[in-house]
């Protein structure tokens, strides 16, 4: 194996070992995140959990089989979570002040 699929195989192992951690913390752990959010129901953070659980478990095996077209889809993934957390992110940035009164940005 070359350096260059050596280094892609080590990044989506890892990849797949930090979905795993992040995806089994979301369900083991979904009550006490809405909790912190102030929210009764923590539907949301189990079903997300188990996506993500299932989702590293797909990196996984690509990292194994390193077919190319299935890691473009694992890239394409990475990449459309990455623009939905900002754009969840860049939303409770405006919510944020109205729920807590806080006041960083100008009306």
């Amino acid at each position: 194996m070359n350096k260059n699929r050596s280094a892609l195989k080590n990044t989506l192992v890892g990849n797949a070992a930090f979905s795993v951690i992040s995806g089994s913390l979301l369900v083991l752990f979904s009550q006490k995140i809405a909790q912190w959010f102030g929210l009764e129901n923590n539907t949301w953070f189990w079903v997300i959990g188990v996506g993500v659980l299932f989702f590293g478990g797909f990196v996984w095996w690509v990292a194994q089989s390193m077919r190319r077209n299935w890691v473009y889809a694992v890239i394409l993934q990475d990449a459309l979570w990455s623009a939905s957390q900002c754009l969840c992110l860049g939303h409770l940035v405006y919510l944020l002040p109205e729920m807590y009164g806080l006041r960083w940005l100008p009306p």
